[in-house]
């Protein structure tokens, strides 16, 4: 099964899963952050239905992403994610459907 792949790898975020993810827990601990690495409950209430998350490139947006990531990783974990984005060039499809993403990580 073919899966997404990150289409701004290098641009709106590191491009190499070391950078990225020593980008992320910056993300994290960033005074806007939640000041914090997540820690995902096991036994979370499962509350959470939505998420709405800032998709800037991650040295705009990323500290206040990782709020909305943290509160999911303290939820618990879910059984299913989907994942709604604009169409940012106009081409191609309105609506991108893919069964899986890579992460870049």
């Amino acid at each position: 099964m073919k899966a997404r792949r990150p289409a701004v790898a290098g641009m709106f975020y590191a491009g190499t899963p070391g950078e990225l993810k020593q980008q992320i827990e910056w993300c994290y601990k960033h005074e806007l952050g939640p000041g914090v690495l997540p820690q995902v409950n096991d036994n979370g209430p499962r509350d959470i239905l939505a998420l709405v998350v800032p998709h800037a490139g991650y040295i705009y947006s990323g500290p206040v992403a990782a709020h909305a990531y943290k509160e999911l990783a303290d939820d618990g974990i879910f059984d299913t994610a989907v994942i709604l984005g604009p169409n940012h060039t106009g081409y191609g499809p309105p609506l991108s459907l893919w069964a899986r993403a890579n992460s870049g990580l």
